[in-house]
């Protein structure tokens, strides 16, 4: 019997990222492990830390196409989810960039657990 991989159902099986704010639940993407990897590589690269954290809420909560009824009525424009993270201290910052971005590891098959390592011959004392 051949082998079947239904795509639409692995897809439909992982849970979207969720971020509550401003009264709003907004729902984000997973991203594929080109966008993962590619990310990944940006950070390994070094940089703005900030730049790096709203870049990657963009990429996984991407922001609403501008309309044009939002230059008329200002406030009606809704905030990315990017907006709502950079009120956040750098701590809330990182947490939240440390919890979204694990979940993207695991859903591209990295285990995000840090490994850690002892000094001396690893032998129990």
């Amino acid at each position: 019997m051949p082998q079947t991989f239904d795509q639409d159902a692995y897809v439909d099986a992982l849970e979207p990222p969720v971020y509550v704010a401003g009264g709003r639940t907004h729902r984000g993407v997973i991203l594929s492990a080109d966008e993962f990897f590619a990310f990944v590589d940006r950070i390994k690269a070094g940089g703005d830390q900030r730049a790096q954290i709203r870049e990657f809420f963009d990429l996984v909560f991407p922001p609403l196409r501008p309309r044009w009824w939002w230059w008329v009525l200002r406030d009606a424009r809704p905030r990315s989810v990017a907006e709502y993270v950079a009120e956040l201290p750098l701590g809330g910052q990182l947490e939240a960039f440390k919890s979204f971005s694990a979940a993207q590891a695991r859903m591209n098959g990295i285990d995000p657990a840090p490994t850690t390592e002892t000094s001396g011959t690893g032998s129990p004392s």
